[in-house]
């Protein structure tokens, strides 16, 4: 029933991917992996790359449960981050910019209500996180290991400065192209009222006013 773990007996025989014909590859020297450690040649400078066709959009909200059916997506964002020496997470900074008229929750009606009378668009285009120096262990990123961290900065938006801390993880991977990528995900909770002066949708508090990103 759903996800299930199926024990076998210890007599059953065991065999390799090379004995079945499937063979894994080598790692490639020419796309910087270290197979002994899975550390990967990262560039200093990253930008946020296009979500793939089967990926979900780079940056998603909802309000907490149970009001969670209103959800939606920022479809455009963009941005920057710069690793810190020797291309290690430690001091890393950056920002972030989603662009506001994006928003959407999948109604006409009700986008057109929040991206005018809500974010007033016309007037605030553009929101943008702004990414403190990161502090984590001074360590290699590395393939298959993330390194979990808080992210600290602020967010500009409709005007004002709101600090915001953001819990992250990141993990070097390598793209189909053989080239280096840096998978971060994060998560953080924004009160909407006392931050921006939003009012959310009808219901119960604190789940009305509280926004997940």
């Amino acid at each position: 029933i759903g996800d299930a773990y199926d024990p076998l007996e210890r007599a059953v025989p065991m065999t390799s991917w090379n004995a079945l014909g499937l063979a894994l590859p080598n790692p490639s020297p020419s796309a910087g992996a270290t197979a002994s450690t899975g550390a990967l040649a990262l560039p200093r400078r990253l930008v946020v790359g296009d979500a793939l066709a089967d990926d979900p959009p780079r940056l998603q909200f909802r309000f907490a449960p149970p009001l969670d059916s209103y959800n939606g997506e920022v479809l455009a964002l963009t941005g920057t981050i710069v690793l810190g020496e020797r291309s290690r997470l430690r001091g890393a900074t950056g920002t972030l910019d989603a662009k506001t008229a994006s928003v959407t929750m999948g109604n006409k009606t009700l986008d057109a209500e929040v991206r005018n009378n809500m974010l007033r668009v016309d007037a605030f285009p553009t929101a943008r996180f702004v990414l403190d120096p990161v502090e984590v262990a001074d360590v290699p990123l590395t393939a298959g290991a993330p390194t979990p961290f808080t992210a600290t900065g602020r967010l500009e938006m409709m005007g004002v400065t709101v600090p915001l801390s953001v819990n992250a993880q990141a993990e070097p991977s390598l793209a189909e192209d053989g080239s280096p990528w840096l998978d971060v995900r994060a998560r953080s909770v924004l009160r909407i009222g006392a931050a921006l002066g939003l009012k959310g949708p009808a219901g119960p508090a604190p789940a009305n006013d509280t926004l997940e990103f």
